[in-house]
C-alpha cells in the first residue's frame, strides 16, 4: 500500500517492526547475523554503532515470535512497530 502525501513524501504502510538488539560484546558479530538472519520472520539485519549493535526489522506478523527467539538467544532486545515508512 502506497499513496503520496504532501510534496514528494511518499507513505507507505505495513513496514514490519524494528527489534533493537544488545548482544554480549564478545559476539561475533558475523556469525550473529547470520543466526539473526535465520529466525523465521527477519527480514533484514543492520549492524550499527551504539549502545544497540544490531537492529532488526521482521514481518508485523511475525514480531512477537522474532522478539522472543531475539531475547533468549541474545539477551536484550526491545521491538518498535513501525506504522509508516516515509521518504522523498
Amino acid at each position: 500500500m502506497e499513496e503520496t502525501k504532501g510534496p514528494n513524501v511518499k507513505m507507505r504502510g505495513d513496514y514490519g517492526s524494528f527489534i533493537f538488539l544488545k548482544p554480549d560484546e564478545r559476539s561475533d558479530a558475523h556469525q550473529s547475523v547470520k543466526n539473526i538472519l535465520g529466525i523465521k520472520g527477519v527480514r533484514e539485519v543492520m549492524v550499527t554503532s551504539g549502545r544497540y549493535a544490531f537492529v532488526v526489522r521482521s514481518a508485523s506478523s511475525d514480531t512477537k515470535n522474532v522478539r522472543q527467539q531475539l531475547v533468549k538467544r541474545y539477551g536484550q532486545a526491545v521491538a518498535l512497530e513501525c506504522h509508516y515508512c516515509c521518504k522523498r
